[in-house]
Parts: C-alpha cells; sequence; structure tokens
C-alpha cells in the first residue's frame, strides 16, 4: 500500500515577509485557507497516486468524523444542508428563469402560409393513399377491411 505524508504538523507558517531585490521591495500576500487548500489539491492532482491516496484518506477521516458525531450535531448538520440545499436551488433556478427567453417569443402563432401549406400537404397524402387502395385487387381490399374491423373491435373493448 502506498504511503504518503500529506502535511506535517511542524511547518513553519509561511508568514508575509518583503522580498529584497536589488530594485523593489515586494510584500508577499497573505493567502486564505481557502485558497492555501486550493493551490494544494492542485499540487497533488499533478500526481494521480498521491491525490487517490489524498481521497481515501479524507474519506476515512470523514467516515471517523460522522462516526463521532452525537445526534443533536447530526441534526444541526442536516439543517445546515437543508438551507444550503435550498439557496442552491433557488440560485439555479433564478439562473434558468434568465436564460429563458421572453414568454411573448415562446409563443409563436401559425401564419396562415404554415396553415394553408399543411391543409395542402394531407391534402396530397389523401389524394395519395386514395390511388393506392384504387390499385389493390379485390382480395387485397378484403384484407384491408378485416384488419380495419379487428382494430375497430380492440378499441371497443
Amino acid at each position: 500500500m502506498l504511503k504518503v505524508k500529506l502535511r506535517s504538523s511542524r511547518r513553519e507558517k509561511n508568514k508575509a515577509t518583503p522580498i529584497h531585490n536589488e530594485t523593489t521591495t515586494v510584500k508577499l500576500e497573505k493567502k486564505s485557507s481557502k485558497q492555501k487548500m486550493k493551490e494544494y489539491r492542485d499540487r497533488l492532482k499533478e500526481n494521480p497516486d498521491t491525490y487517490k491516496a489524498y481521497l481515501a484518506s479524507e474519506a476515512e477521516r470523514n467516515r471517523a468524523y460522522r462516526a463521532r458525531l452525537d445526534d443533536q450535531q447530526r441534526e444541526r448538520q442536516r439543517e445546515k444542508t437543508r438551507i444550503r440545499v435550498q439557496k442552491f436551488r433557488e440560485k439555479t433556478k433564478s439562473a434558468m428563469i434568465l436564460k429563458t427567453p421572453n414568454d411573448d417569443a415562446l409563443v409563436q402563432t401559425k401564419t396562415p402560409k404554415k396553415e394553408t401549406k399543411v391543409k395542402d400537404q394531407r391534402e396530397y397524402w389523401r389524394n395519395k393513399k386514395e390511388r393506392a387502395e384504387k390499385k389493390h385487387d379485390s382480395s387485397k381490399k378484403g384484407g384491408e377491411l378485416m384488419k380495419k374491423k379487428i382494430k375497430l373491435c380492440r378499441k371497443e373493448r
């Protein structure tokens, strides 16, 4: 098993110390713990093996933490999660509303040109079907009538 030492407990903390250069003096900015952790995770992701080990150790640490929680702490955590999820859903819902176009643009009435085109197309199909049925001989016509009767009987049931 790959064993990785993730952090040292005795490490020196980065203090904001100025860098003295020949020309300028630059003061290092203090990083928040959020920024430090993000950079730390980014460095871990560069090596897949260490990142997998890190994920496994984090999962184990979280399991142990959840096992230690008492009922009151669990209830508090659930409530915080509910609030967080509710805020997230409201935020995504508002983002979706902003992305959709105006209601007026969604409702498009059919133009008379489109309606006549559809009517003409249906008329063409109707005529074509009639011509095809006329070409059938009497035996095929009888078979089609039987199929129609069977369909009607099934619908009535």
